[in-house]
């Protein structure tokens, strides 16, 4: 039996744990595929009167992309439902002395030294490697969490909630997979900021570590040149990896789109794997624009407003508009290759991640926010000193925390 890599069941059983878990709760999935190996897929979860309750997408081919849409609508309904479960409240100079004292240096976790007289919910974390337990603040992994802020929540959100962001938020069958998949996205994200910072907020000149098809095993290469086809544009698949350890993969489309341009990114101890992650998630990102559901719809309609809302920062609008083009043009590329190396059982992976951040000096802590009675488990990663300036590609206005910082000319 083999199993889809970064996975602790066959897709049949993990498919048929979500159904499960979907039916358990009293809801139907509706799914919608687009497109055909590579695919993508949406699928909506309606209630007992058939009004929808929350979506999710899926990537891959067929049968993968179709579970990972129900497991990821599956994780979207969880994290509403359980987000703020083990929240405490704390006196904010008490939270700034249960965090690590690296994440208070640099935004957001500077913002909290302004309001030391509020209070704010907060959520324990476990150290993955050798540091301490920490506590962070629950709004900066759950944007949702500031419409409806507990009651004795006193603290204003206004320039913290920029700084939101679900990832590092992921779900799996198990513990272990769910902890891997919200490493590899804390990773992504991180890597995804420093490329936004270095090549477009800052404008370096930095080479482009660029991957052809050459450069990648059989079946990836073939991945590569099925995406070309299906969006019916050249594309470019970029390593913009940050250290060793873990490959993060970028893969954008050379063609117009009427908005903000798509892309697909990806992490993974496994280099091959990164760039598959990479190359499925553009076909998502651009069979999305074609998918008529009400709720896509609605946010696509908002598109135009991200670049409107970044005008008065040039340098903002420079990261949202991501003209890889014109650093094709201009930086030294260096051709890269990404191999295929498979890096054990999920468990393994988790540990081996664990340690390569910490060797960097970088603290990761988790925390299981939801557990279901088939162990299907929803997890929050944090790694308090990770750049979350990938958030500018949402419209929202962001500083540079530390490690960019670090990348000023």
């Amino acid at each position: 039996m083999t199993l889809p890599e970064e996975r602790e069941f066959t897709l049949a059983e993990a498919e048929r744990r979500a159904l499960q878990d979907i039916g358990a709760l009293g809801l139907t999935p509706r799914c919608q595929s687009l497109g055909t190996g590579p695919c993508a897929a949406w699928t909506e979860l309606h209630d007992a009167h058939g009004q929808l309750v929350t979506g999710g997408w899926g990537k891959g081919e067929m049968q993968a992309a179709r579970t990972g849409a129900l497991y990821e609508a599956l994780e979207h309904l969880l994290t509403r439902r359980h987000a703020a479960d083990q929240a405490t409240v704390l006196a904010v100079d008490d939270l700034i002395a249960r965090m690590p004292p690296e994440a208070i240096a640099c935004l957001p976790g500077a913002l909290l030294a302004d309001q030391v007289e509020e209070t704010i919910a907060c959520r324990r974390y476990e150290n993955l490697h050798d540091g301490p337990d920490f506590d962070y603040p629950l709004a900066l992994s759950a944007p949702d969490y500031v419409d409806a802020p507990l009651r004795d929540d006193s603290f204003d959100y206004t320039g913290l909630r920029r700084y939101a962001s679900n990832s590092g938020t992921a779900i799996g069958a198990s513990v272990d997979e769910a902890l891997l998949h919200a490493l590899n996205e804390c990773i992504e994200r991180d890597a995804m900021s420093l490329f936004l910072l270095r090549h477009f907020f800052h404008a370096r000149q930095a080479p482009l570590h660029v991957v052809s098809c050459d450069g990648l095993p059989a079946d990836t290469a073939d991945l590569y040149r099925r995406v070309s086809h299906l969006v019916d544009a050249d594309i470019t698949l970029l390593d913009i990896s940050n250290g060793p350890g873990v490959t993060t993969c970028l893969a954008v489309s050379h063609r117009l789109y009427p908005h903000t341009r798509p892309y697909g990114a990806g992490a993974s101890l496994n280099p091959a794997h990164a760039a598959r992650r990479a190359l499925s998630e553009l076909v998502q990102s651009h069979l999305g624009l074609s998918c008529d559901a009400d709720a896509l719809l609605d946010a696509r309609k908002e598109a135009p407003d991200l670049w409107a809302r970044l005008q008065p920062w040039p340098r903002l609008q420079a990261c949202l508009a991501m003209d890889v083009e014109q650093r094709l043009a201009t930086q030294l590329l260096v051709p890269a290759t990404l191999a295929e190396v498979p890096a054990g059982d999920v468990h393994s992976q988790v540990r081996q991640i664990a340690a390569v951040l910490g060797a960097h000096g970088l603290q990761a802590g988790f925390a299981v926010v939801h557990q279901t009675a088939l162990g299907t488990a929803l997890v929050n990663v944090v790694v308090p000193t990770f750049e979350r300036f990938h958030l500018v590609v949402i419209g929202n206005v962001v500083v540079p925390g530390q490690r960019g910082q670090a990348l000023v000319p």
